[in-house]
């Protein structure tokens, strides 16, 4: 996972009754830390099941193609990421970020950057210490599911595009070392794009302009270059998904009266409902990475995940005259809170625990059923456990202080 939070636990609502807590963001990060590992668990699996010449089991027959569709994990979390940045902004007449640019830029780099760092060296001395183990299996089916050969060794101008996140503009540093670590860089680079264009235009326009112009910008690569060189491979459309989030926040908790009227007079549910079924019929299978419509579906995605999150919060500035909806009691029970609240350390570290699981487990030559069963239960318990220590020791030390659940700026 990206991580998506400056850990906004309430907001005021824009119908002026007091604040509001908006505990179902942890549990939306939850579902999707989760649905992001099991898609790469079920790749596994797969290419695993490939590697030993045998047939999957019936059961895992069955439940595969659900699996899959967490590839769209990551444009929740991007759409995410937008919406709570933008939560405190839309809450100010001035629509301001606190303490300026520049403050809003070290938040960012305290929240994300220490965690991001204690991940990739661990990641760079795992590789160090599990490349020999590797040379029977991993040539055959790890770089089937990664696509680089450079993954198995060390390149020091990689190195050091990872520590500046500037390894997605190179297409063989954009999966090295830990997959997943690609999609940091396009946030991080998104970020400055939220004070150096996004908001400006709101500020001017007070109208979601900024929406298009985030497409726009973002698409003109995969238009006018070359197949190999337009940077598909680093999804710069994420831009439009941060910017589908920033507005949900607006449309959520901005007192302008043609938005109180949009958010107030919309029926989100059914707009969610009609998007998945659109999406379901244009799109059937789940797509590879290269296909030229990906941008479409990761629209897709990132526009259900604000309509989502437009109803839910909607759901609990209404709660006062009547219960949270079913889908906010969802995304707020207690087990989902517990893994949101680490989901970040969870998408850093999931995939070198997965990989090394996965090569012990092939070879002990087992059953194709033993194989499934141990490869889910075991990484799975680990990824969590690791994670959640992953967490206490280099996460969690860099968040402030929660103070009551009126802060959305932690």
């Amino acid at each position: 996972m990206t991580d998506s939070s400056s850990q906004p636990s309430a907001a005021t609502s824009a119908s002026g009754s007091g604040n509001i807590r908006l505990d179902f963001l942890e549990g939306i990060r939850g579902v999707a830390a989760l649905c992001v590992v099991i898609q790469h668990l079920s790749s596994h699996q797969l290419f695993g099941l490939t590697e030993m010449r045998l047939k999957t089991p019936t059961f895992f027959q069955t439940i595969w193609p659900p699996m899959r569709f967490g590839v769209y994990g990551l444009d929740v979390f991007i759409a995410l990421s937008g919406y709570c940045l933008m939560l405190p902004v839309a809450r100010t007449s001035d629509y301001l970020l606190r303490g300026g640019a520049w403050e809003y830029i070290k938040r960012r780099a305290h929240r994300i950057l220490p965690a991001y760092y204690a991940a990739l060296i661990l990641t760079l001395a795992f590789f160090y210490i599990a490349i020999p183990m590797m040379n029977d299996w991993a040539p055959v089916w790890y770089l089937a599911l990664n696509e680089n050969e450079a993954l198995f060794g060390f390149d020091p101008e990689s190195v050091i595009a990872h520590l500046f996140l500037l390894h997605n503009l190179k297409q063989e540093w954009n999966m090295q070392y830990n997959g997943p670590m690609w999609s940091l860089a396009i946030e991080w680079q998104i970020y400055f794009l939220l004070p150096g264009m996004l908001l400006p235009m709101w500020r001017r326009f007070r109208n979601f302009a900024f929406l298009p112009l985030a497409f726009l910008v973002s698409l003109l690569p995969h238009y006018l270059l070359p197949e190999d060189t337009n940077f598909d491979w680093a999804k710069p459309w994420f831009l439009g998904l941060f910017a589908t989030g920033m507005a949900g926040a607006l449309i959520g908790f901005a007192e302008l009266p043609w938005i109180i009227r949009l958010r107030d007079r919309t029926p989100w549910l059914i707009i969610i409902a009609a998007l998945m079924g659109i999406w379901r019929l244009r799109w059937p299978e789940i797509p590879h990475a290269g296909v030229s419509d990906i941008w479409q579906r990761d629209l897709f995605a990132g526009v259900i995940t604000t309509c989502l999150l437009i109803h839910c919060a909607r759901s609990v500035s209404q709660s006062q005259d009547r219960k949270t909806s079913l889908i906010v009691r969802f995304f707020e029970s207690r087990v989902l809170l517990f893994i949101g609240s680490f989901s970040y350390s969870i998408y850093l570290i999931h995939y070198p625990i997965l990989h090394k699981i996965a090569i012990v487990l092939l070879r002990q030559h087992l059953t194709a059923m033993a194989f499934c069963v141990w490869l889910w239960l075991i990484s799975l318990s680990l990824i969590l456990i690791l994670a959640y220590l992953f967490y206490l020791t280099f996460e969690r030390p860099f968040l402030k202080t929660r103070k009551p659940h009126n802060d959305l700026n932690n």
